[in-house]
């Protein structure tokens, strides 16, 4: 994101990670990777409304 690549946040195999996407969110918080500002941003910009071009 610091360099302007698109990101998204998405899970992979439910059964295999055990982590839904609510959860991959957490973690990058609780990781201090990604500001809630910044996981806003991607939410908005992965639903169309919002978010950078």
């Amino acid at each position: 994101m610091e360099n302007g690549v698109r990101v998204t946040i998405n899970t992979d195999d439910l059964l295999i990670f055990d982590s839904t996407i609510e959860n991959e969110y957490l973690k990058l918080y609780r990781a201090g990777t990604l500001s809630v500002d910044q996981l806003d941003e991607i939410r908005r910009a992965g639903l169309g409304s919002g978010g950078r071009p």
